[in-house]
Parts: structure tokens; C-alpha cells; sequence
């Protein structure tokens, strides 16, 4: 709203001053002293905007580029408008009046308040009886406008961060922020009120608040008026509560502006306002976490979290459409993969990060199939201070989209997991497996100072082809636990069981041979029938027995905990959508980088800590070993029933332990113990604390906002694969067709689903 007012003792022709500050205010004040009234006026965006008399006289006019209009302050002016003039406006414009026609003359206006106040002035100085105790304050209201102008030049002027920091925007100082409503804030209440002067951003934000607000308290409203500038909302069951809000002057700003009554109805079980849109944004997080969580448990969940009763076909909508949205909200991640790869490479220098999409035609957009995830300070560190020994698994995603991720991991020198690159793949196969370690061997090659790698994997499809024709050279071993849970499947004795882990665990040749025979003794041949010692015998050796294993990556590991350890690790971004997900896990490395780096700094003996702990284990189960010094570094060792020979210059022992781990075994810890010398001696380098020093001395650079990332140029925009469901898909369609006879379609409940089943599964569509 505008304010003027008009110049004592002349007429509108000459027209108004408009009021900006307090300069104005005290122009005003001495212009007005000593007088009766003062006529001021106030101008609104919905006020005529031009008021010419019948004789075309012009009484209204703008006399400054703001819009400023005139209105007469004497009565026959005054009746002259309100019972003849005409008011003329277009598209609530002021109509241009200075610079156009006859009025180019019309004087400055301001200058003219001035002269005419100023002449006034004079005019009651003279007069006592006018002036009287007035003069003073005459005075002083000049001398202080005087003192304004002058302070005006050295002002301290607000920072544009001082601005933002008290609510107020560099260019809008009269808008405070804290007045809007804020709905993160309000929606975590269990009850939160509506007020009048609550702001809202626009007129959807108010209705999907105050839709929020009568679902939570159990009200419903019926609209009076739902317009874009002004809605008015009641009670649908009659009570007197009543809500207006409509549209602040010259802004989007809506404010609550009347709420008045009370409701006097009860909480009822149903709520028009409650559809299922609204309810899909609630489930969005459910149908995340479980796509297939069930209708009726939807049903049952809406009635307890918003005491809402809602049908299975309004739950089914809800459902469909919180899938809807989490597709688009991923496919949207999708759409900005490239920027986002280019930003990390550009934040960390030496990473190997490839994305491999497939793009049919020319026309149709890019389908993402891949994305090889590899930062350079894990390949740095691997390399530097980590053993050569490589896990490699793989497990399913729970986006919407599905896919797998896989991942390979190292050792550190504290016998922890260090994540070395992953992947987002479609699927698990011998493709996807090759792919992966063709990257893997462009990041850290095929091996390490002349060492050729050692993977421990479980078994995975297609994995082991791979690594054959890859790494003719590495050594491949099998997780025992998933050998061990197919063992028990055949085999249902326990004494069987106990004899798995005697005949897989043996680390020596004499040992091996002694466990395999008492298999064999145990479960004897019966016809055809396969014995466990057959069936150790169908797989070679190598991949299984750590008799076998090489002694050149210095671990007898056989279990996949290193990768139970990552999949815990990583179990709450495995529901994200893509780059969510990426975002999450190089996060929490760089963060883990830094964490294990200070903690080891802190730590001040020459192994690491779990190496120690492991040492002091071994030192009590030697409380039942002799060792006899034999000389030239050879000590018998008399325990556990056998009798064992080490070398602590070789470092090896006959059990096989001592050299395949490169951590004293327990005949070795007696033999250092009977000849009073110092464990760190005996200890393989790669357990040092220097290892793991060198392994976690690299840094993963941070990865701004998407707001900040670059377009990638020349790249195109790609979509998400669905090759995941596919073949979800295609497994029960196999299934169905494998029936006899074939379900016909009366049989499902969801027709489909059929048409699904039955039909045709081409390669998977481009979103």
C-alpha cells in the first residue's frame, strides 16, 4: 500500500507528495502544523485507476513512475466523483499521464511541497497567535530532517548475509521469512495449529496443508471457493468453523486471514480430502523398503497410522502410484549420471569410474545397462599397504529398478575389509562378471610387484569361467560355508559335518591326506551311491582345501566374512535410487579413510591391534606345547598329541600355518616363548602398523550438490534397464509353462499378472 498527501491550501491540479520515509513524514508534519486536519490518502492495486469528471476533466493522475494517484480532499469534489465521474483502467495499469498530452508541465512536485511549506512557514512565524507553542517544534522537526540527510551518507549498510541471516532477501527487506509456514518443521509435530497471518509460499502449499491438518485431526472441509487467488473452506458436517485465505497484494504469498468457529463433529473413518495421492507420498518409504508388501496390509497400516478406512482398490491405487513416483524420482538420478561421474573424477584425481549404456538407434534415448565405480585413493591404498588377496560378491539392490552390485574387497593389515571398486550391474552372469574384472584389471592390473592375485568368491554364476580366462595365473578359492550348506544338504550325519571342516581346514599335506582317509572310513562306499569323500573329490583341490593354497598372498582365509561385513555395511543404501546410493557408500569411505587413519595414529605398538589380540589367544593355547631347541633355527614342539618342527629363520612350521598366513602358529609362539624373543620379528611385514599406515594415507575427495555439477558435454541422457524384473519374469512364466496342465487365467486373482505370464518376453523396453 502507497501513501500521499496533498499540499495545504492548492488543489489537486497540482497534485500529491508521495510518503516514502521519515524525510516525508517531517515535510509533512511541518507543512500541517497548526492546521485542523491533514489529508492523506492510500492507494490499493483493486482502486480506480483513473477518474475523469463528464467535462473530461482529468481529477486522478499519476505524478510519479510508481504508480501514485490523486484523490480530491474537498466535499464538492468529493460529490462531483462519486455521483458522475468515470472510472477507466486496463489490465490494473496505471495509465501513463506524466509525459503524455498536455500534462508534460505539470511542475516537480516534491519541489513545489517544499516552496510552498516553506512560504507557510513565514506565513505563521508572523502570526503569534498561529504559531504560538508551535514554533519549537517547527524548529526542531527541520533541524532534525537536517541531521537525517546528514547521518544518510555513513550509515552502516546490511551485508547481503546479514540479510539472509535475520529472513530477508537483498531485494525484498520488507518479507520475513519466519512468518511462512514451515511444513518440515510442523508435519514431524504430532499436532500442529493453523493461525491467522500464517503465510504460505502459493495457494497449493496452503491447500495441502490444511488437507494435511483435517486428515490429522479427523475434520473434513467442503470448499466455498478453491480459486488460485482466495479460497474459503467450512466444515462438511455443519459446524461453525469457518477458514479464509486469499492472496497477498502483488505476490503469489498466500495468508490465512479469517479462521473463526469451532468444530463440534466426531472423528469419523473416512475423509474425502484422504485420496489416494495424498496417501501414496504417505507410503512412499513402505513400497521403497518393500515393493511387495501386501493390499491388505496396506488397508490395515492406513487405518492404524491415520485411523482411515480405505478400500483395497483405493490401497492398490496407492500402491501403483508410490511406484510410479519412486521410478520417476530415480529415473531422474538416471538422467544426471554422466554430470555426476564427471564430478567425481573431477574431485578425485586417478579414479577409473566407466559407465556403459545401450543406445539401439539414434532417436531413442540411452538405456543404462552398467557403472564401474572405482575411487583412486582405494586403489592407491590396496596397493600400498593391503595383501593380495581379493574377495569378490555379489547381492541384489532394492530400487525399483533392481539390479545387483557387485564388489571387490581387500585385506588391510588389522585384518578388516578394504573396499577396492564396486559395480551396479543388471544382472549376475558370466558377462557381467567378465566386464567387472576387465575394469578391474584396467584400475589395479593383474597383480601386484610380480604376484598374481588370489580371489576368494562364492561360487557365483559365471565367476569362475571368468576368472580362469582373465587371471590364468591368480589362485581362486571357495567360500567353505556355501560348500559346507550344500554338504548338509546331502549329507544328514554329524559326525560327517565335523569331518567337512577337519579335511578343508587341514593346512599340510600329512594332514589333509589323515582327514580325507577318515572320511572315507566314516561313510564307506555302498553301490553307486556318492560318498563325501566323492563328493570333495568333484571339485579340484585348489579352489577348496587349504593344503593347496598358495603362501604368496599371506592369508588362509576360507569364509566370506569380509563380504557379510560389506553387505552390513552398505544394507542401508542398497534401497536407494542410483546416485543416492553411490553418494551414501563414497561417503561413508571417506569418512572410514579418515576414521581408521586417526585411530591407528593413536595406536602405538608395531603390529596392529587384531594382531595382537590374535597372539595373545595363541599364547595361551601354547601353555600345552614343549618346545626343545635344536639349533640352527629348528625347535621340535611336543603338543595336541603330534610332534611339530619350526624354523623361525624360514619361518615355517610343519602344520603349514606359520608361512601360509604369515602369523606365528601356535608351536611357533611356543618356540618364541622358550627362547625369550620378540613376537614383532616373526610377524610378516603386511601386519605392521606401517602397512596399514600407507594403506589409509590416501583421501576420497568430497562431491558438491547436484547444483554444482558441470553437464557432461557430448554425453546424452539415459534411462534405467528393467532386465532385473525380465527375468524375474521370465523364471515364472518358465515355471507356469512347466505345469501340466497349464493354470488357465480364471485361476489369478490378477488378470495382469496373466497376461504377463503368457506373454512374449522381448528384451527389455527403453523407459
Amino acid at each position: 500500500m502507497n501513501f500521499w498527501y496533498s499540499i495545504p491550501f492548492h488543489d489537486l491540479d497540482v497534485g500529491v507528495v508521495s510518503i516514502n520515509d521519515d524525510v516525508d513524514i517531517e515535510l509533512l508534519i511541518t507543512c500541517y502544523e497548526g492546521l485542523k486536519e491533514m489529508h492523506i490518502y492510500a492507494e490499493r492495486g483493486s482502486d480506480p485507476i483513473e477518474v475523469v469528471s463528464p467535462e473530461g476533466k482529468l481529477l486522478y493522475k499519476r505524478v510519479t513512475g510508481d504508480g501514485i494517484l490523486a484523490l480530491p480532499y474537498h466535499d464538492a469534489w468529493q460529490a462531483e466523483i462519486s455521483s458522475s465521474s468515470t472510472v477507466k483502467g486496463k489490465d490494473d495499469m496505471v495509465k501513463e499521464v506524466i509525459g503524455s498530452g498536455d500534462n508534460n508541465d505539470i511542475p516537480d512536485i516534491n519541489n513545489k511541497a517544499k516552496d510552498v511549506c516553506e512560504e507557510k512557514s513565514s506565513q505563521m512565524e508572523s502570526n503569534p497567535a498561529v504559531m504560538g507553542p508551535h514554533k519549537e517544534k517547527i524548529h526542531d522537526a527541520g533541524d532534525k530532517s537536517k541531521r537525517k540527510k546528514e547521518q544518510d551518507w555513513n550509515e552502516a549498510v546490511d551485508d547481503d548475509e546479514n540479510l539472509f541471516d535475520r529472513g530477508i532477501g537483498p531485494n525484498d527487506e520488507s518479507t520475513p521469512v519466519y512468518n511462512y509456514f514451515n511444513a518440515d518443521e510442523e508435519f514431524r509435530k504430532e499436532h500442529f495449529e493453523l493461525k491467522v497471518g500464517q503465510k504460505f509460499s502459493n495457494f497449493h502449499k496452503f491447500r495441502e496443508v490444511l488437507v494435511e491438518w483435517g486428515i490429522r485431526e479427523g475434520y473434513e472441509h467442503k470448499y466455498i471457493r478453491n480459486e488460485g487467488s482466495r479460497i474459503t473452506a467450512k466444515c462438511a458436517k455443519g459446524c461453525s468453523w469457518r477458514i479464509h485465505a486469499s492472496r497477498i497484494q502483488r505476490s503469489k504469498t498466500f495468508m490465512i486471514k479469517t479462521l473463526k468457529g469451532d468444530h463440534h463433529c466426531g472423528r469419523d473413518y473416512s475423509n474425502r480430502h484422504a485420496t489416494s495421492t495424498y496417501l501414496s507420498h504417505k507410503f512412499q518409504a513402505k513400497v521403497r523398503d518393500d515393493p511387495g508388501c501386501s493390499i491388505p496390509g496396506m488397508v490395515n497400516e492406513t487405518r492404524r497410522l491415520f485411523m482411515l478406512d480405505i478400500s483395497q482398490k483405493k490401497a492398490a491405487r496407492t500402491k501403483q502410484k508410490a511406484l510410479e513416483a519412486l521410478r520417476g524420482n530415480d529415473m531422474e538420478q538416471y538422467h544426471r549420471l554422466w554430470d555426476y561421474v564427471a564430478t567425481v573424477k573431477n574431485s578425485n584425481p586417478d579414479s577409473h569410474i566407466s559407465l556403459q549404456i545401450d543406445k539401439r538407434n539414434i532417436e531413442e534415448r540411452a538405456t543404462f545397462q552398467r557403472i564401474y565405480y572405482g575411487l583412486g585413493a582405494l586403489k592407491n591404498g590396496f596397493l600400498q599397504g593391503c595383501r593380495l588377496i581379493i574377495g569378490l560378491d555379489g547381492c541384489f539392490l532394492k530400487s525399483p529398478f533392481g539390479g545387483q552390485l557387485l564388489t571387490a574387497l581387500g585385506r588391510d593389515a588389522n585384518e578388516n575389509m578394504f573396499p577396492i571398486s564396486f559395480a551396479v550391474v543388471e544382472v549376475e552372469n558370466y558377462n557381467s562378471w567378465g566386464w567387472f574384472l576387465r575394469e578391474l584389471i584396467s584400475q589395479i592390473g593383474r597383480g601386484n610387484k610380480g604376484v598374481a592375485y588370489t580371489f576368494i568368491s562364492d561360487r557365483q554364476k559365471g565367476l569362475v569361467h571368468a576368472i580362469e580366462e582373465l587371471f590364468p595365473e591368480s589362485e581362486h578359492r571357495f567360500y567353505l560355508k556355501h560348500m559346507f550348506e550344500n554338504f548338509k544338504q546331502r549329507f544328514k550325519d554329524q559326525n560327517l559335518r565335523d569331518l567337512f571342516w577337519e579335511v578343508a581346514a587341514a593346512a599340510s599335506m600329512p594332514e589333509h591326506e589323515t582327514a580325507l582317509s577318515n572320511l572315507e572310513r566314516a561313510n564307506p562306499q555302498e553301490g553307486d551311491k556318492l560318498t563325501a569323500a566323492g563328493w570333495f573329490k568333484q571339485l579340484p583341490p585348489k579352489l577348496w582345501s587349504r593344503a593347496h593354497f598358495s603362501t604368496a598372498c599371506r592369508s588362509d582365509t576360507c569364509i566370506n566374512n569380509m563380504s557379510e561385513s560389506w553387505n552390513n555395511y552398505i544394507l542401508k543404501a542398497r534401497g536407494e535410487p542410483i546416485i543416492t546410493m553411490l553418494e551414501w557408500i563414497r561417503r561413508r569411505l571417506m569418512q572410514m579413510l579418515v576414521t581408521k587413519r586417526e585411530g591407528m595414529l593413536k595406536h602405538g605398538g608395531t603390529l596392529c591391534p587384531n594382531i595382537y589380540e590374535k597372539l595373545e589367544k595363541l599364547k595361551i593355547k601354547a601353555r600345552n606345547c614343549v618346545a626343545v631347541y635344536g639349533g640352527n633355527g629348528n625347535l621340535k614342539v611336543d603338543g595336541y598329541g603330534r610332534t611339530n618342527v619350526v624354523n623361525l629363520e624360514l619361518k615355517t612350521c610343519t602344520c603349514g600355518h606359520f608361512q601360509l598366513s604369515g602369523i606365528p602358529c601356535v608351536h611357533a609362539v611356543a618356540c618364541i616363548q622358550s627362547r625369550k624373543l620378540k613376537f614383532e620379528e616373526y610377524v610378516d611385514a603386511c601386519y605392521h602398523r606401517e602397512a596399514y599406515l600407507r594403506a589409509y594415507n590416501f583421501t576420497i575427495g568430497p562431491v558438491p550438490s547436484k547444483q554444482f555439477w558441470a553437464p557432461k558435454v557430448g554425453q546424452t541422457a539415459s534411462n534405467a534397464t528393467s532386465v532385473a524384473s525380465a527375468a524375474q519374469k521370465q523364471r515364472r512364466f518358465w515355471y507356469l509353462r512347466s505345469l501340466d496342465p497349464p493354470p488357465k487365467f480364471w485361476e489369478f486373482d490378477n488378470f495382469g499378472f496373466f497376461l504377463e505370464m503368457i506373454a512374449d518376453l522381448a528384451p527389455p523396453k527403453l523407459f
